[in-house]
């Protein structure tokens, strides 16, 4: 199944957030694997096509496992986490995707990059929903 095949709404759906931990930076770093929070009705498939559309990289592989949600004592009450699901995506070799941390906030070319590649992914999300829309990517202008 590819990103054709796959409504584009639902591309947007299904990655929820990149997992930003310990471990998920060190497969990173090691395995070329990225971690992300997934919707938990997502299918392996889907998160293929979801990656590869949104991020315009080539996956060769997807893991995925649901996290149970942990108990937790909250002044004197328990609670507990509610559970997600999580995938392990394995790029192909000389892929990879740049997820900004808490550490690069601080660095003004890195939030350059990432507001330009942020706007661009945007724009492109917006051109496939909307067709005859014309969205103009640049420093704003004044009137």
């Amino acid at each position: 199944m590819n990103a054709a095949k796959i409504n584009d709404m639902r591309l947007l759906q299904v990655i929820l957030a990149p997992v930003i931990t310990e471990k998920a930076t060190m497969i990173a770093d090691k395995n070329d694997q990225v971690a992300f929070r997934v919707a938990p009705d997502a299918t392996k498939p889907e998160i293929k096509a979801a990656v590869e559309g949104l991020f315009n990289v080539k996956v060769t592989a997807v893991n995925t496992l649901r996290q149970q949600g942990k108990l937790k004592l909250f002044r004197g009450h328990r609670g507990r986490r509610s559970d997600y699901k999580k995938a392990i995506v394995t790029l192909a070799d000389g892929q990879s995707i740049q997820i900004l941390t808490t550490r690069d906030a601080h660095d003004p070319d890195a939030l350059a990059v990432l507001r330009h590649s942020s706007a661009h992914l945007l724009a492109e999300a917006v051109r496939r929903l909307y067709p005859g829309v014309t969205i103009a990517i640049g420093p704003p202008t004044s009137a």
